[in-house]
């Protein structure tokens, strides 16, 4: 046990040596790689995401709402055409921010466990 000065200058106080957590040592830890170290910072902050797995799932689901999107265009517009064009952008873009934000979240949860690839 060492002894400590209080602040206020009253007698000393005995603190044990192992009192403070002790963090997690360098040696325990895994050096992440480059490609890691990338994936994290596009994962959580900003770039683009390079993973195949990702982006051809995410282009599957794209496909098949701008499919869903235009079939229901076609029911609900008047004219073929302008309900093929416009029910597959809105087909599109729901699965663009849909997809996208399932892989994020997905992402998000594997870094917390520690996976970074």
């Amino acid at each position: 046990m060492s002894s400590e000065i209080n602040p206020s200058g009253e007698e000393p106080v005995d603190l044990p040596d192992d009192s403070f957590e002790k963090t997690a040592s360098p040696a325990k830890r895994q050096k992440m790689s480059n490609r890691q170290v990338y994936n994290t910072v596009t994962d959580i902050g900003t770039g683009p995401n390079v993973r195949l797995s990702d982006n051809l799932l995410q282009l599957a689901c794209i496909l098949v709402t701008m499919s869903i999107g235009a079939a229901i265009g076609i029911v609900v517009a008047p004219d073929v055409f302008i309900g093929i064009l416009v029910g597959g952008f809105c087909g599109m873009v729901l699965g663009l921010l849909g997809s996208g934000a399932v892989i994020g979240l997905y992402r998000a949860w594997q870094h917390g466990r520690g996976k970074h690839d």
